[in-house]
């Protein structure tokens, strides 16, 4: 989606660099880190903003900490928007976030998240950490950048990265599109699950 169409809807700074998460704030969702480390993104780049799109039971621990931090400006809690919306929102992005907590949960079972897949289609570099398959994932499609160890300093240095390197990050935007058309649409998709079932029932 082009940017400076998708800023001008929200009257976002056509020169700003803005970090964007879609999603509930539940508990393996760790943007707390992303909010504590936001201080030390903000010396480097005076311009980086944080953009919040989605409700869940942790806004109130959000708000504390982006209000105890002096961030009300530069983190904005958007609240829940419509799926017809949420392109807009991230095609007004340049990086998108996928923060997962490092626990036991997000390590022992396979992740598949939508928001993965709305930021690759809407052609958005992605950052997040390698839990639940997303390392072989990554790594098949080039779509992004893996934070490893889930730690602030790791994930300040993963977005410093991509923010002073937009050509690369354009670079994984495409690939995620392409990935997306070529093999996670809603068609392709429904095909594989057709021949599925197609094998199941030869085997009766």
């Amino acid at each position: 989606m082009e940017r400076k169409a998708c800023r001008q809807k929200f009257g976002l700074d056509a020169d700003g660099v803005y970090l964007i998460f879609t999603g509930s704030f539940k508990k393996w969702h760790d943007l707390e880190l992303i909010v504590r480390i936001m201080p030390e993104l903000l010396k480097a780049n005076p311009g980086i903003r944080l953009l919040v799109v989605g409700e869940g039971a942790g806004r109130r621990i959000l708000e504390k900490l982006i209000s105890d931090s002096g961030l009300e400006k530069q983190v904005l809690l958007l609240g829940q928007k419509s799926f017809a919306e949420i392109p807009y929102y991230i095609g007004a992005g340049d990086i998108c976030l996928a923060p997962f907590g490092d626990d036991q949960l997000n390590k022992s079972r396979g992740i598949s998240p939508l928001k993965l897949f709305e930021y690759m289609a809407c052609e958005r570099p992605v950052i997040t950490n390698p839990v639940g398959g997303l390392d072989v994932f990554f790594q098949t499609y080039k779509i992004g950048v893996l934070v490893s160890p889930h730690t602030p300093l790791a994930w300040k240095k993963s977005i410093e990265s991509l923010v002073n390197d937009p050509q690369r990050g354009a670079e994984y935007g495409r690939n995620g599109r392409s990935a997306v058309l070529r093999e996670f649409n809603w068609e392709t998709i429904c095909k594989k699950i057709e021949k599925e079932l197609q094998n199941i029932n030869m085997t009766k």
